[in-house]
């Protein structure tokens, strides 16, 4: 009987480690529970089978299951499956969790602040932040520095591995730079957000975005693409918060530009998955189509004003080996005299490289 605890014990043990390695430590915790409790309830008597059916024939009142109590334990064998049973619900609850990705670059945001305001208790989802507040406000925003660049972008796939191996529903926030979170939407091309949460300005608080909704603004000028034949380089402009004017692009004086936009941008415009899925494959088709009709084009400068679903959801469908340009997503700066001073390669060989203007 000493053996058989002391094996279950290692068993559980390893299977902990496992899962704790694939950053799964609730259930390797409930998994050490589950043997704690199978170890009581081994040991309750010498026949695991015999403590089973004495405890059926109690609960029923059968004859004669007294006769099969030889030193059966009661409480250590209700104290074992209480302990196993609360392991198996903790196993569950915690594999059917909302795990909700945070990127943080503006300013530290914990969600589970506003979690209530979506409806949400604690246990139904946990949270993986992805902060570099400090590394953005204080060492890159003012100097666009090389290195601290590329520690940014060091710390993110970490994380973006993180939370592509947990087995469960998953969920985006973010207030980030746009060309951070496409790029990070690229590094989540297999992966399927089921909710999104974006933060309202006007009201001060989260909401989600629902599930459907056929009635939203139907984006302008996926049909009035007219670049010059000679061009090696476009402007694609992106307008769903704010209009994007011809005087803040000056930089790029020149180029032709392609602009798509809704009729009235506004904050927090996207208010469904089926709007952002319907905006991001429309935009990602427009920068194919670009790249077919116009085989001469090499780059295309892409800036965009809209909440951060719309990038991630964009960069998820940049998928590896595409015959497309070479994209550059650019930052917006609105007290520089140039307004986009630096961007991140989004595709090509040079895919997330720092590009200053």
């Amino acid at each position: 009987m000493f053996w058989v605890i002391v094996i279950i014990f290692i068993i559980g043990i390893l299977l902990a480690v496992i899962m704790n390695l694939k950053n799964k430590k609730e259930q390797g915790n409930a998994t050490i529970v589950f043997s704690a409790g199978l170890s009581l309830v081994v040991s309750s008597s010498g026949n695991v089978l015999d403590s089973i059916i004495y405890m059926i024939g109690m609960l029923f009142n059968r004859e004669g299951y007294q006769q099969l109590s030889n030193n059966f334990n009661f409480w250590t064998f209700s104290l074992g499956a209480i302990l196993m049973f609360v392991s198996i619900n903790s196993f569950m609850r915690a594999g059917s969790k909302l795990q909700i990705l945070n990127v943080n670059a503006y300013r530290h945001s914990d969600f589970y602040l506003h979690a209530k305001d979506l409806k949400l208790d604690t246990f139904d989802y946990k949270e993986l932040d992805l902060d570099f507040v400090y590394l953005y406000k204080d060492k890159f925003e003012n100097t666009f520095d090389g290195e601290v660049f590329d520690t940014i972008m060091s710390i993110i796939p970490n994380k973006i591995n993180q939370f592509q191996q947990l087995i469960t529903q998953k969920g985006y926030t973010g207030i980030a730079p746009i060309p951070f979170i496409m790029y990070i939407g690229r590094l989540l091309n297999r992966v399927r957000i089921n909710e999104y949460y974006e933060f309202d300005r006007n009201k001060q608080k989260y909401i989600s975005l629902s599930k459907w909704s056929c009635f939203y603004p139907r984006l302008k000028g996926l049909d009035s693409i007219q670049i010059n034949d000679s061009s090696n380089e476009v402007v694609l402009t992106i307008s769903i918060t704010q209009s994007i004017r011809e005087e803040e692009l000056a930089q790029f004086e020149g180029m032709d530009k392609v602009h798509i936009k809704v009729d009235n941008p506004s904050d927090n415009l996207i208010k469904s998955k089926k709007q952002l899925k319907d905006y991001a494959v429309s935009i990602y088709q427009t920068i194919e189509k670009i790249g077919k009709e116009h085989p001469n084009i090499q780059k295309i400068h892409f800036v965009c004003s809209s909440q951060s679903c719309l990038p991630l959801e964009i960069g998820k469908l940049f998928v590896e080996g595409n015959r497309i340009p070479t994209v550059i997503c650019y930052h917006y700066n609105r007290a520089g005299q140039i307004k986009y001073p630096w961007g991140i390669v989004q595709s090509g060989n040079q895919r997330g490289h720092l590009i200053k203007a």
